[in-house]
């Protein structure tokens, strides 16, 4: 029923625009990120577009990410608990080192608690006949997360906390900008430094690198993006990683149907470092996004989306993104 609806609102919200005069946008995917705790903090390569920003140019980015999960696993292989809502700040700095290269810096913040979309969450379900899935067996309102492995509890938290998450050092290269049927291409790289507190689950404990690709394509007034990563990941002192890599991608198409509007639609994939027998942090994780990008000035551009899981539990139930890129 789930896939269902998910797909039904894609279709809707793709004829919502349709036949709307076209215009040429390119302002790039969502930045969100899989907002599923254990996989977020190894992810540092978020999805982009290839373009670069301009030599001597800096661009801001403030982002917020506003999650509510309730997942619960118990076996064997151990436990998992990730029952909270959570706010992620991000804050990136951007600038063009030079021609078609850019370098930068993203610093998380994130807050932990209770929230409040428990109780609409709960009677949207009821009211519709959803299953309430681990919400029956939990409260509302309530904060746990709590990562367990046979006898050893590698993180346990049961209160709200708010703390900086890992630096992560970027930088960005285009080796070939988009022209005619040709797409434009650009190769990036990240260095994730541990910054963040890896026992209240904010940080990894150890350095993250990664690589990925950008294939960007324009045709007539649609733009089409793919991303694909790899992020290379150092033993963690707090998760139990057991891959030390992890890929993750990006497909996107963007729908300029006014000159200051364009319509977004993205799926976002990752694979998971974990091999532990519970599926909460083993499984893959497939979201789709749908959003919009709206430039309310030539030196600002505005960002709103919303996050649907699409495979497993590994992604978080509800994520609301929004954020605003300054140009200078």
């Amino acid at each position: 029923m789930k896939s269902t609806g998910v797909v039904a609102l894609s279709i809707a919200f793709i004829l919502l625009f349709w036949g709307y005069p076209c215009y040429s946008q390119n302002l790039g995917p969502i930045s969100t990120r899989n907002q599923h705790l254990p996989h977020l903090v190894f992810l540092n390569l978020p999805p982009e577009g290839a373009a670069t920003v301009a030599k001597g140019k800096v661009a801001i980015d403030l982002n917020l990410d506003y999650t509510n999960t309730c997942y619960c696993e118990r076996g064997d292989s151990g436990e998992v608990i990730i029952d909270m809502e959570m706010m992620r700040f991000s804050p990136v700095l951007r600038y063009g080192a030079g021609e078609e290269v850019e370098v930068g810096l993203e610093m998380p913040f994130f807050y932990f608690y209770g929230g409040f979309l428990d109780w609409p969450i709960w009677d949207f379900h009821e009211t519709f006949g959803f299953s309430q899935g681990d919400r029956a067996k939990r409260g509302k309102g309530e904060v746990e997360y709590l990562v367990r492995k046979g006898n050893r509890c590698w993180l346990h938290l049961t209160s709200a906390e708010f703390g900086p998450g890992d630096l992560n050092l970027f930088a960005k290269l285009r080796v070939l900008e988009q022209r005619g049927p040709y797409p434009g291409l650009a190769l990036r790289s990240a260095l994730q430094i541990p910054t963040g507190d890896e026992e209240e689950g904010m940080g990894t404990g150890g350095p993250v690198f990664g690589l990925g690709l950008i294939l960007e394509e324009q045709i007539g007034n649609l733009s089409l993006y793919l991303n694909a990563n790899c992020h290379f990941i150092d033993p963690s002192r707090v998760f139990p990683v057991d891959r030390y890599y992890l890929f993750s991608g990006t497909l996107a198409a963007e729908y300029g149907f006014r000159e200051d509007l364009s319509l977004l639609l993205q799926v976002n994939g990752n694979s998971s470092p974990f091999s532990t027998g519970m599926d909460l942090l083993d499984g893959g994780a497939a979201e789709i996004i749908w959003g919009l990008k709206w430039k309310v000035w030539k030196k600002a551009i505005l960002t709103f989306g919303v996050t649907e899981e699409l495979v497993g539990e590994t992604s978080a139930d509800v994520t609301l993104t929004t954020g605003i890129r300054f140009n200078f």
